[in-house]
Formats: C-alpha cells, structure tokens, sequence
C-alpha cells in the first residue's frame, strides 16, 4: 500500500488534526494568514484543493464575523462604562 505521507517532504505542511475541530474564532489571524500562504503554495504545485479554499473562507468569514461582534460588544461595554463615570462625577 502506497503510504502518501512517505512521499511528502518533511518541509511540506502538514494537517493538524487537532486544528480541525477548532471554532473560527479561536484562530489567530496569523494562522488564517498561514493556511491560506500554504494553500496558494499547494494548488500552485498542482494539488486540486477546491475543497479545502472553500473551507478555509468560511473559517476566515466566520472569524472576521466574530471579532466584528466582539468589537461591537466591546464598544458598548466602554460606552456604558463611561455614562456610569459621568454619573459618578456628578
């Protein structure tokens, strides 16, 4: 039986299945960055990966849409913070 992962170079990247099960938001933007470096890198070579594009924008769609709500989350937090100082002040 042909074992594909003898045939990879070591510098090739590699899946990290732990990674699979993570939900978008715990992905640093760096590593999104990374994934879609090493994915251009991948289909350039040849690798018909389709799939795995398609994946990875939802993931970074997801993400972006989760730190968006989190800023808007944060903006309000701040903004009840400061009206609740005004009325400390008075």
């Amino acid at each position: 039986m042909l074992d594909l992962k003898d045939n990879i170079p070591e510098s090739s990247p590699r899946p990290h299945p732990e990674k699979l099960n993570k939900p978008p938001h715990s992905f640093s933007e760096a590593e999104i960055s990374k994934a879609r470096s090493e994915l251009i890198d991948l289909t350039e070579a040849g690798f018909k990966l389709y799939w795995l594009k398609t994946k990875l924008d939802e993931v970074s769609l997801e993400w972006k849409k989760t730190i968006t709500d989190g800023s808007r989350e944060l903006e309000e937090h701040i903004k009840n913070l400061k009206v609740e100082l005004d009325k400390e002040k008075v």
